[in-house]
């Protein structure tokens, strides 16, 4: 007899920080090129859409999109720059992972972001994957509870689909 798990996928979404951040990116990126628009001719605008409406807004989408999402067959990781999909059999651990530094400037930047976050151990690459959704602006070294939620929400849904595949 097989158990039936539930396949919807799992949105563990960015912190709010960065979701403000990258909507009022993206907002000011919009408003800059239509008041390039309505005050200057079409090569200002050209230039502008080109050089500041286009990367600026490309950035606060990426930024407000950040997060993992936990589907059917694989797990998606949305980062600043690259999105992830991975198959769960492709994925040797997913865990939590504590950046520390030896420099004492790193570990002073460090101790005022949260040091903590999720990590997918995939064979054949050169670094584990990180999973950005689980960094959010913490108050002076003191660890948040959410990136630990978030690493333990996405184990045990690797650890359950792996061992029931269909």
């Amino acid at each position: 007899m097989t158990t039936s798990i539930d396949r919807r996928p799992v949105v563990l979404r960015g912190s709010l920080f960065f979701r403000l951040m990258g909507g009022w990116l993206w907002f000011i990126a919009l408003f800059g090129l239509v008041s390039v628009a309505i005050r200057s001719g079409p090569a200002a605008e050209l230039l502008a859409g080109l050089f500041w409406a286009a990367p600026a807004g490309w950035w606060g989408w990426r930024l407000a999109r950040l997060g993992v999402s936990a589907e059917a067959d694989e797990v998606v990781v949305r980062n600043p720059l690259r999105t992830y999909r991975i198959r769960y059999d492709d994925i040797v651990d997913v865990r939590l992972h504590l950046r520390s530094s030896s420099q004492p400037i790193a570990r002073a930047m460090l101790a005022v972001w949260n040091r903590a976050a999720g990590v997918l151990d995939v064979p054949g690459r050169d670094a584990a994957v990180e999973m950005y959704s689980t960094e959010s602006f913490v108050p002076m070294g003191r660890l948040g509870t959410r990136s630990a939620d978030d690493v333990a929400t996405i184990r045990s849904l690797w650890l359950e689909r792996r061992r029931n595949p269909s």
